[in-house]
């Protein structure tokens, strides 16, 4: 074997792609890469290029594609002249998640933080169903990389703990057969309707449409029921009106919480939450 530090430019890259023959189909990973590219959050990490005696890429195909994609350079390692029977030992660790990342910098409940910090992004780029900040259909080639999440998590420490320990806590407190919420959603719509500066009437909605507590009549109850219905009678509710259904009862509480029958939900546009007063 030999090792080189070469400049990975789109025209290498074509170059060591030609020889590509028996590798794993292409999958999404390389547009995660090819994004992190395009926006400055690549990192030359010293990850290696492989190439087998043959001149077959034994590892690193994705990232090629990629640099080719987002017309991108950077400095890496290639290995040639590997063994070509080696495919069984090459990927075979798991990939550090978001919350892995998280963990090793000392964040504490990682896995849950990780989980709400990619909600709140997604959302902020209109990417969730019926949670879009701007109304529209989002942006799609948004990926939130650990580089990137782990940015977010330190600019906003104090602020994602305490939101994250709020919804904690309500998630916590409920009948593990009658949540209708996960945390990370309890989260997300904390944050959607009281940003990071919620306060007890926010918390005070969300345990009413978790079921945390029993206001009879109110249009938080009416959607609490009707999706603790769904779930127990194991029917399927799209996102977008679950969505909008839990916004426009968050809109009645605001407006005084009057009590309602039923709740006509629209599944088209984005509801629009209110501010407090």
């Amino acid at each position: 074997m030999r090792a080189e530090i070469k400049m990975i430019t789109p025209e290498f890259a074509y170059e060591l792609l030609k020889m590509n023959i028996g590798n794993r189909k292409v999958k999404r990973q390389k547009d995660t890469y090819s994004y992190m590219m395009k926006n400055g959050e690549w990192k030359e990490n010293g990850e290696p290029i492989i190439i087998d005696v043959n001149g077959f890429i034994k590892d690193g195909q994705h990232r090629l594609h990629a640099v080719i994609e987002s017309n991108f350079s950077y400095l890496c390692p290639v290995i040639y002249d590997v063994d070509p029977n080696v495919m069984d030992t090459i990927d075979t660790g798991t990939n550090r998640s978001f919350g892995d990342v998280l963990e090793l910098n000392g964040f504490s409940n990682a896995s849950g933080t990780s989980a709400l910090i990619k909600l709140i992004y997604h959302y902020e780029k209109g990417m969730l169903n019926g949670f879009s900040k701007n109304g529209d259909k989002g942006q799609k080639d948004k990926y939130l990389s650990n580089n990137k999440g782990l940015q977010i998590a330190k600019e906003k420490q104090e602020e994602i703990s305490r939101l994250y320990r709020a919804s904690a806590n309500i998630y916590g407190k409920l009948n593990v057969k009658l949540r209708v919420l996960n945390a990370s959603e309890i989260g997300l719509i904390l944050f959607i309707i009281g940003g990071y500066e919620f306060n007890q009437h926010h918390v005070n909605f969300l345990k009413n449409i978790t079921g945390a507590n029993v206001m009879s009549g109110s249009a938080s109850s009416w959607v609490y029921k009707k999706l603790l219905s769904n779930k127990l009678n194991k029917v399927s509710v799209h996102s977008i009106w679950k969505n909008n259904a839990i916004i426009k009862a968050w809109n009645c509480y605001v407006g005084g919480d009057i009590p309602v029958n039923f709740l006509r939900v629209d599944t088209k546009t984005p509801e629009k939450p209110l501010k407090l007063d």
